[in-house]
């Protein structure tokens, strides 16, 4: 789809919502979409894909309606009915403040029968309480003696130039080759390397990535041994449906891979000497692990308010990261749902840095930076917020207590040309 026009401007996509039933980390609820936003949708819809429609004796996109609608209804109520669910349960997560969700909601029972009438549908959340971070200075305090300076010999040097003029060799030309039998001056010249001119700029470039590299290196292990400390500090009840869901699913996916090779799972098991009860228990401790790990990342982000800023030039390399992680083409067309899930994971990337830094280990973030930015930002959204609530009390006081739709940030349908 594309040029779908822009709607859920100033509206929500949600009418109401009623808690069905919440115990255990399961959180279910019942969602009633906005039936006004849900016509003007659906009008979107038909506009756009009406473009395409051909009805004989008619030009292309300019049948009656009455002629167009009926062949193309039932693609309209799936992506009207896609669209209002998927936005609906990202509003009403988003708007969650007492709880983190885990995994991905379950849809079910929803109901449809005219444009007219809202769509409703259950979805079932698995939630955790917010906890309390550990204290991170006693984690620093035991990976400081762990630190080791970071060190690049020459011949580290002279090998990775030896290997980086090999690889060049290899893909030379004969002549190439007889005019440069060895590394020299004019041989880093002809590579036309950014900011590289002769074989002594090359090494100290060579010098540098490597030391960028061990630095990383050193970083990732000590960050995994601290973050297997601060999981077994986390102090939280999971939800136990959501690791028996997860757990079955991933022992149905290791059967249908052994099944691969002709042979059952407990076949597999057998050998080495493992019941499915027990495999079932490796798997329960890994899901377990995963979820913890997601669970404090997102408490981390929380905590430490770790944004991303799309006009900022330094959280780029974490909306790329997200991207090529995601598998997002560059060329893709980028909805609303899809940009909130790239600025989701390069926030992830973003908190990783801050809390490398936090730990005292290499990392890409100014700490000081940072936090003068996210004060600066706090006190512009403060008056921005001021000023809202001076617009909403105005708007409530003329339009006798009705809901100031006008605070609702742009929502764009998928397929919107921005």
């Amino acid at each position: 789809m594309s040029n779908i026009l822009k709607v859920g401007e100033k509206q929500k996509f949600i009418s109401s919502s009623k808690v069905l039933s919440d115990k255990d980390g399961v959180y279910e609820v019942e969602i009633t979409v906005n039936p006004a936003l849900q016509k003007e949708i659906y009008e979107a819809l038909y506009k756009e894909k009406s473009k395409n429609v051909e009805i004989q004796g008619f030009r292309k996109g300019h049948a009656p309606r009455e002629l167009v609608e009926p062949k193309i209804y039932s693609e309209l109520v799936e992506d009207l009915v896609n669209l209002m669910l998927t936005y609906s349960v990202s509003e009403f997560i988003s708007e969650l403040k007492d709880r983190l969700v885990v995994g991905r909601p379950v849809l079910t029972d929803y109901k449809f029968s005219v444009v007219e009438t809202p769509i409703t549908f259950k979805v079932k959340l698995y939630t955790v309480k917010p906890f309390k971070l550990p204290d991170f200075n006693k984690i620093k305090q035991a990976l400081k003696s762990k630190l080791k300076k970071i060190e690049v010999s020459d011949s580290e040097v002279e090998e990775a130039l030896k290997q980086l003029y090999e690889q060049w060799a290899s893909k030379a030309k004969k002549e190439e080759k007889e005019k440069f039998p060895e590394p020299s001056d004019e041989w880093v010249k002809q590579l036309k390397l950014p900011e590289v001119k002769d074989i002594k700029s090359l090494k100290e470039q060579i010098k540098h990535d490597i030391l960028h590299h061990k630095e990383h290196e050193q970083a990732q292990s000590l960050l995994n041994e601290a973050l297997d400390r601060i999981l077994k500090q986390v102090k939280v009840k999971l939800p136990e449906e959501y690791i028996a869901s997860q757990v079955e699913k991933e022992y149905k996916a290791q059967e249908q891979n052994v099944s691969k090779y002709g042979i059952t799972l407990e076949k597999y098991l057998n050998y080495y000497k493992k019941t499915p009860e027990q495999f079932k228990e490796e798997l329960k401790e890994q899901v377990q692990r995963r979820l913890l790990e997601e669970l404090f990342w997102a408490q981390y982000i929380n905590d430490r308010n770790v944004q991303v800023d799309l006009k900022d030039p330094k959280d780029h390399v974490f909306l790329n990261y997200a991207a090529a992680a995601l598998r997002i083409p560059p060329d893709a067309e980028i909805n609303q749902l899809i940009l909130s899930e790239i600025i989701r994971m390069a926030r992830l990337y973003k908190a990783l840095e801050y809390l490398k830094a936090e730990l005292g280990l290499h990392s890409h973030i100014n700490l000081d930076e940072e936090r003068k930015n996210r004060k600066k930002a706090g006190e512009e959204a403060g008056v921005q917020e001021a000023t809202a609530n001076k617009d909403t009390d105005s708007a409530q006081k003329a339009d006798q207590g009705q809901e100031n739709k006008d605070a609702k940030p742009k929502i764009l349908i998928p397929g919107q040309d921005e």
